[in-house]
């Protein structure tokens, strides 16, 4: 009877192994082909890929902890690979169920990170917005060396005003001083920034507040300045410059020129750096933001600011610019 009973015991462990290995490989099946589809530039096979391994999922009632290491690599590559070829974007809700597993697999998968940030920080991708998450996420990627830090700190509300209610608030100081703190010189210009967006709010109204926030501004961004690399150091040396033109009385003065002219300086060495470390992306718009960023503002900052005007440097950047993609910069 024991004997018996063993192997009946056996026999159903075998057989729900094998029914769970036949639900997987189906699993496999569906991401894959959403995968291929993806390489294909199929979005209705997509679409109908992920639906079917959505549906699948649901009705097996699996969770992410259930779900293979293989297959929970596959549907990573699926959702990152959709949403680089924009077959999902910001008008696309991925479901309560997608969110999970992306949450659940973010820790392996880079990519998972910067959809989850992103989505929480803008309320888009089917994440409901909420910068206490989005930053829990954009620490992660900051860690895990996820997502470049300046494009990470691009993605910080650099305005309180943009902030509805003091969470929002509350939450970027506290992210972007934990990272100042940590010596990173991208969070230090933006926490600088953000100062400063304070203290212009409060405006002249209040002008010793307003004054306190400047001076808190203006010390992260020297700190900023002398951490940085050059694209930091130039964001730094603008902001500086920024500040002495609100705070001067008597019009411009050689604070307020000295800090532009060290802004330009340092802005043309890191188009310079840029040119000479990554010739191949100089041509690819989805790697070379900010140095197209870069060159437009060189080309107006010669000539439009007074101060520094230098039409031959302006035409030289207008045409370097046009030349790789800046198309403003191809304008008459």
């Amino acid at each position: 009877m024991k004997k018996l009973f063993l192997l009946l015991t056996i026999t159903i462990l075998f057989t729900n192994l094998n029914a769970q290995l036949e639900e997987q490989q189906e699993y496999t099946g569906f991401l894959e082909q959403a995968l291929d589809a993806v390489k294909k530039e199929d979005k209705k096979d997509f679409n109908i890929n992920l639906k079917y391994f959505s549906t699948a999922i649901e009705r097996d009632k699996i969770t992410p902890e259930i779900l293979t290491e293989k297959n929970l690599e596959l549907y990573s590559k699926c959702i990152s690979a959709a949403v680089d070829n924009k077959f999902i974007d910001k008008n696309t809700a991925l479901t309560p169920t997608d969110i999970a597993f992306l949450e659940y697999g973010a820790d392996n998968y880079p990519k998972n990170i910067d959809i989850l940030a992103s989505g929480y920080a803008l309320g888009i991708f089917g994440c409901p917005q909420d910068y206490k998450k989005a930053y829990y996420w954009y620490d992660k990627a900051l860690e895990k060396e996820a997502i470049p830090p300046k494009v990470v700190m691009s993605a910080i509300p650099s305005n309180y005003t943009y902030c509805e209610d003091q969470d929002c608030i509350a939450a970027t100081i506290h992210f972007l001083e934990e990272w100042s703190e940590k010596g990173l010189a991208p969070a230090m210009n933006e926490l600088a920034k953000y100062y400063f967006g304070i203290g212009d709010h409060i405006g002249s109204g209040n002008k010793e507040a307003r004054n306190q926030w400047w001076d808190k501004s203006m010390q992260w961004y020297e700190k900023a300045f002398e951490a940085g690399e050059p694209y930091e150091k130039a964001q730094a040396a603008d902001g500086i410059s920024n500040l002495y033109s609100r705070t001067s009385t008597t019009g411009t003065g050689e604070n307020e020129i000295h800090w532009k002219k060290e802004y330009l300086s340092w802005l043309e060495k890191y188009v310079e750096d840029f040119e000479q470390n990554h010739p191949e992306l100089i041509k690819n718009p989805h790697e070379n933001l900010y140095y197209q960023e870069s060159l437009a503002a060189l080309a107006s900052t010669y000539q439009y600011t007074a101060e520094v005007k230098d039409e031959k440097k302006s035409k030289f950047y207008k045409e370097k610019g046009c030349r790789n993609g800046v198309k403003i910069l191809c304008r008459k």
